[in-house]
């Protein structure tokens, strides 16, 4: 699995055209943006990223919720939910995996929510 090179995605994002086109996206998908920025009303602001974890045999669950969490807060927002993707090959221990996944992303997301708490690393980013 490999993302796109720049010239790609550039081409098929040129391609859906008109389609990307909103006033409520402030950014939209671009090669280099990691999160959608949207508005949804009373001046305040949705902050959105999707990110597979890819290539990680251990600590997937912490993993997906700090790699995307990351990526949101450098946008100057706050982390506050949470959607995941599972992708798993042919032939995986699912209940395995997921006890995994799922027990490591507790522990994610209070690793994020005492990092946020209070806002003390001083990121007045939008709400």
């Amino acid at each position: 699995m490999a993302k796109l090179e720049r010239r790609r995605l550039e081409r098929l994002l040129s391609r859906l055209g008109a389609g990307l086109g909103s006033s409520e996206v402030l950014v939209g998908p671009a090669y280099g943006e990691d999160a959608a920025v949207i508005r949804v009303g009373c001046g305040r602001v949705l902050v959105a990223h999707p990110d597979p974890i890819s290539g990680a045999l251990r600590n997937l669950g912490m993993l997906s919720i700090h790699v995307p969490a990351n990526d949101v807060a450098v946008t100057g927002a706050e982390p506050k939910y949470f959607l995941m993707t599972v992708l798993l090959p042919p032939g995986s221990d699912v209940d395995s995996v997921l006890d995994n996944i799922i027990s490591g992303g507790f522990r994610g997301l209070k690793g994020v929510r005492r990092l946020h708490s209070g806002r003390a690393h001083g990121n007045h980013g939008p709400r």
